[in-house]
């Protein structure tokens, strides 16, 4: 006697069995999000109302102002450093297109004469600072970012020519 397939797998026949009846106790209603009413968007509630602030805002602000600060000191040198530093004008231009797309190395106010004490002095302080500020987000993504930033600096810093101070 020949014994022919079934139709279906016992497993199939199991999800329809249970199936069913967990699809017909649903109601497509339940599936659909709540409709804001008028009350719900004039809230008095203050959390609702804006958006939580990152806590790393205000780091990467600092994060950007020493970029800027280095980034003027760069832009100040004159003489024959001038040329010596345009790794540096490049390097800062895309550290502030990392962290602030809308500003450019030359938004910031020129450090006071004499006050930078030089592109060495404003370089070692960028780099003490990006390293420092690494350490301080709470973004692991950030922190990486902001060290790899340091490491560039310092690197930039090592091969450096004599004539640049």
């Amino acid at each position: 006697m020949r014994r022919h397939p079934p139709l279906t797998s016992r497993r199939a026949a199991l999800g329809v069995v249970l199936g069913v009846p967990l699809l017909a106790a649903c109601d497509v209603d339940d599936l659909r999000p709540p409709e804001a009413t008028p009350s719900d968007r004039t809230s008095a509630d203050p959390t609702l109302a804006a958006p939580p602030s990152d806590p790393d805002d205000a780091l990467v602000t600092q994060a950007v102002e020493q970029v800027e600060l280095a980034a003027a000191t760069v832009l100040a040198t004159t003489g024959p450093a001038r040329r010596a530093v345009r790794p540096l004008r490049r390097l800062h231009a895309e550290h502030l297109a990392r962290l602030a797309p809308d500003r450019s190395p030359g938004s910031a106010s020129p450090p006071p004469a004499g006050g930078a004490g030089g592109v060495r002095a404003a370089e070692t302080r960028l780099q003490r600072e990006l390293a420092r500020l690494a350490g301080e987000v709470a973004s692991g993504g950030l922190a990486a970012t902001l060290a790899s930033m340091a490491a560039a600096v310092g690197q930039r810093l090592a091969v450096l020519p004599p004539e640049v101070r």
